[in-house]
């Protein structure tokens, strides 16, 4: 799967994106995801970077079980995101 990913160009990519990520991730290499995300084609996207999120190697960023702490914060901002891309069908 991550191979696959790695062969897709982001700038073919013009669906809204929301990129959501730990600077301290242990599991991927973050230093690729600035970089990508700049590339994304997408008109509409947004980049949040996570910090303190309660799993021992930063890879899961939300979660009632690894990461307690950050769900709802991380829950919000996903909700606005699809307000704001208008993806959000509630309204």
């Amino acid at each position: 799967a991550v191979d696959r990913a790695n062969d897709v160009d982001p700038a073919r990519l013009l669906t809204p994106a929301m990129v959501v990520y730990s600077e301290g991730d242990s599991v991927i290499d973050v230093s690729r995801i600035r970089p990508w995300y700049d590339r994304l084609g997408s008109p509409v996207k947004e980049i949040v970077q996570m910090s303190d999120v309660g799993d021992p190697s930063n890879h899961i960023l939300a979660g009632y079980i690894m990461s307690p702490e950050t769900t709802e914060g991380l829950a919000r901002d996903i909700v606005s995101f699809l307000r704001v891309s208008g993806l959000d069908s509630s309204e």
